[in-house]
Parts: C-alpha cells; structure tokens; sequence
C-alpha cells in the first residue's frame, strides 16, 4: 500500500523548474525586464553623490549584477539542456522509425 503524501518525486520537481525555466527565459526578453534593468541602474546612478562614490557603493552594484545573473542564467541553461536532450530523443526516435521503415 502506497501513501498519497510523503516527499514530492524528482519528476514533478524536475517539471516545476521547467515551468520556471521556461517562464524566466520568457520574460527575460521582454521590454519589462529591459525597463526594470535599467532603473535599478538609473537609480544606482543617481545616489553616486550621495554616497561619495565609495566601494560600497560601487560594490552594491557589482554584487547585485554578479546574483541576479547567476540567478537568471541557471535556469536557462537548465532549460536549454532540457530542450536540446529532447530534441535530440526526438530525433532518434524518428531515425529508428526511418530505419525500420525502409527494411
């Protein structure tokens, strides 16, 4: 007898990061993302005087772009791993049926 609850299987976690993946890469493109990207630099800009232009100034800005692309580019690459492994067992699958096809 199996129970219905208990910790989640890897594939639907595997699914839940496709969605995310595959919705991130989405909208990164997006003139949303672009306008949001350039405020928090804008704003960046605008408080240098503020600060002095210190290192730790210069330091918020550097440490925030290095977590966001980390955090942005795991998720695509992950993404496009699961596209190009698909598209290739696509492939074979076709080139079997080829094959079989032409005996």
């Amino acid at each position: 007898m199996t129970s219905e609850s208990g910790p989640p299987q890897p594939e639907s976690n595997a699914g839940l990061f496709e969605r995310f993946a595959d919705a991130l890469s989405t909208f990164i493109g997006t003139p949303l993302a672009f306008s949001i990207a350039l405020g928090v630099v804008l704003v960046w800009t605008l408080t240098g005087p503020f600060a002095g232009f210190s290192t730790t100034w210069q330091l918020v800005i550097n440490t925030g772009t290095t977590i966001v692309t980390f955090l942005m580019a795991t998720p695509r690459i992950g993404s496009r791993r699961t596209r190009t492994a698909s598209s290739h067992a696509s492939s074979m699958k076709k080139k079997r049926w080829r094959a079989r096809s032409a005996l």
